[in-house]
């Protein structure tokens, strides 16, 4: 008798399995579109992924466009491993630098009615101000990827999914976004590159074009770059193939997409997810099962299935519970059909039905029974049984496994000092009489 429960996957926990990415020397590398970018002081948003290993104190320009007068240009970038948005003349810095070798998402956020800078550091509002500068961004150079326009600021590391936009992102926008490639159309998607061009680390000879994947298709051309090799190279990127993990019952079905799945593995299945996308959703199974084993000494039962809720049952009265038996051991008192129901976490399980016959007969005879002391014990206790002649003592532990067995008469010394400490239960048989106790060993 096995309790089941259907479980359903309700939502996906989008973790980042890998896409390209393009690697930037710090030398030469750089990306130059089409576009001149949002102009003006009108409003705009740029997102950037980013990786970098070393930290430098020289400016390093991650997105760029307009001319170096004030107020003029915008950029993100990073100065001693701290991300920073500017406008020429004004910016705002995250208070802490980023973590190296890690992907990490950056938005800069001007709002041209306010006259200010938002900085976003992986979903989150780092910083933000005020412009001291009139915000006046030129059309004289396009949008760069890797370097400021005045040829300096060269990036050093990886970058990927760069996105434009000619608004204000809010932050649940941002948050929301920041891990997951875009649904298109998108309004207000001035430009979008995903970087999944090429063979990471492979022979990319060619492969120099980065496409816009917006309406607008402002296409960038790759300067510099070596295009062999694991720098300077289209490379490894984040995850877009996004991860689940879930724990079921052995025997109940977990609902998958188009799967029904018993078992465990790691399985995969395209979902539509909220934003309208197909997204690869990778799950990882795990099964959970409850220890159905009983040892079964005379009339007593002892369940192995250790940190659990136990209800023992009459197996010939419709597994009826039995009042107050709710320990992992259970004497019975009348000859029957015995099982436990036994849980642990979300898990229920019922075990075989032991049947005891020996109720009046000859269990738990006066020739059988025994005293121990002390106990708890730590290591010796003595065991007493006056009545007992040419007796049989076997300690078991709660696995029911036998770790000792020693005949005896009246009385044994029992050396407990190479125990374990735990429960143990100590089993006398005698003239076909059997009798059992707890041991606690400190």
């Amino acid at each position: 008798m096995k309790q089941l429960s259907i479980l359903f996957l309700l939502f996906l926990n989008f973790n980042s399995s890998a896409q390209n990415a393009l690697n930037f020397d710090g030398t030469n590398d750089y990306v130059l579109t089409n576009f001149p970018g949002p102009t003006g002081n009108s409003s705009r948003t740029v997102e950037a992924m980013i990786k970098f290993t070393t930290i430098s104190t020289v400016q390093k320009v991650i997105v760029d466009w307009g001319d170096m007068a004030n107020g003029n240009r915008f950029t993100l970038n990073i100065i001693n491993g701290i991300p920073r948005i500017e406008v020429g003349g004004f910016g705002v810095s995250a208070p802490n630098a980023l973590s190296m070798g890690a992907w990490h998402h950056l938005a800069g956020v001007y709002e041209s009615t306010s006259n200010n800078l938002k900085l976003y550091v992986d979903g989150v509002l780092a910083n933000s101000g005020t412009s001291s500068v009139t915000v006046a961004t030129s059309a004289l150079n396009n949008i760069q990827i890797g370097r400021r326009n005045d040829l300096t600021g060269y990036f050093q590391g990886s970058i990927e999914e760069v996105r434009v936009w000619s608004d204000e992102r809010t932050v649940s926008e941002i948050a929301n976004y920041k891990n997951v490639e875009l649904c298109l159309p998108a309004a207000n998607l001035e430009a979008y590159y995903r970087f999944n061009e090429g063979t990471a680390n492979g022979n990319n000879a060619g492969v120099t074009t980065l496409p816009d994947l917006s309406t607008l298709s402002n296409n960038g051309t790759l300067n510099g770059f070596a295009l062999v090799g694991s720098t300077s190279n289209w490379v490894t990127g984040i995850n877009s193939v996004f991860t689940q993990s879930a724990t079921i019952c052995k025997g109940t079905p977990y609902i998958f997409g188009t799967q029904t799945l018993t078992t465990g593995g790691v399985y995969l299945e395209t979902f539509t997810t909220s934003l309208g996308c197909d997204s690869t959703v990778q799950l990882t199974l795990t099964m959970d099962s409850v220890n159905t084993t009983v040892f079964q000494s005379g009339v007593t039962l002892i369940s192995q299935q250790l940190g659990a809720t136990y209800k023992w049952a009459d197996c010939n009265n419709n597994y009826s519970l039995l009042s107050g038996q709710t320990s992992s051991t259970f004497t019975a008192t009348a000859n029957g059909s015995y099982a436990a129901i036994i849980t642990k976490g979300n898990c229920t399980d019922t075990t075989a039905c032991f049947t005891i016959t020996t109720i009046g007969i000859n269990e738990n005879n006066a020739e059988a029974q025994f005293s121990m002391s002390p106990n708890p014990c730590s290591s010796s206790c003595v065991i007493t049984s006056p009545r007992a002649k040419n007796a049989i003592a076997t300690i078991y532990d709660v696995q029911g496994r036998m770790i000792f067995s020693n005949l005896f008469t009246t009385s044994m010394d029992l050396n407990t000092s190479l125990f374990q400490p735990g429960l143990y239960f100590v089993e006398i048989r005698n003239n076909g009489g059997i009798a059992l106790q707890k041991l606690l060993v400190k």
